[in-house]
């Protein structure tokens, strides 16, 4: 961001009679346009958030339902409802007995990220993968397990193969 603040203040935009930055909807996203560009008009980029709005329709509807019901978010985002949405999105799993948040499953991520790179934690690809795998299969339903056990066993050789460095 510092580069194309530099960029921008070569190009004179400083001077310029109008004065506008464009980011995404995430709060984020917003914080180094704000600290080079702070006089600047901020502008939403619409598509970006369009597309969101669309996905958050689309998700377990047909088409047509989708499209119905993002026509509506989408009205109500353009007349600055957006609490309306938010609604709208928090009614859609407590009715199907879902849970809500996220923050479960990015709070699993990170564990699994942290227990993978974390110090001392020297993986292979080959093995990252397999143990990944297997955390999935053991916490899943299925016999996807068993068939990981029933692989690893007929392809066992005994021997740990090492990869030639340098």
């Amino acid at each position: 961001m510092a580069r194309v603040a530099a960029a921008a203040h070569a190009a004179g935009c400083q001077q310029a009679r109008r004065q506008a930055f464009g980011a995404a909807g995430s709060a984020n996203t917003w914080k180094l346009p704000r600290r080079f560009f702070g006089s600047f008009t901020a502008i939403l980029d619409f598509i970006h958030a369009w597309s969101y709005v669309f996905a958050a329709a689309q998700a377990g509807r047909k088409f047509a339902a989708a499209w119905r019901c993002d026509e509506q978010w989408l009205g109500w985002v353009g007349h600055g409802q957006v609490g309306k949405v938010i609604a709208a999105l928090e009614e859609r799993p407590q009715e199907r007995g879902l849970p809500v948040p996220s923050s479960l499953m990015e709070s699993a991520v990170q564990q699994v990220k942290q227990r993978m790179t974390g110090t001392e934690q020297l993986w292979s690809e080959a093995g990252g993968a397999a143990l990944l795998q297997w955390c999935g299969d053991h916490l899943s339903d299925g016999e996807i397990l068993e068939a990981f056990w029933q692989r690893r066993q007929d392809n066992a050789t005994g021997h740990r193969r090492y990869r030639k460095v340098g």
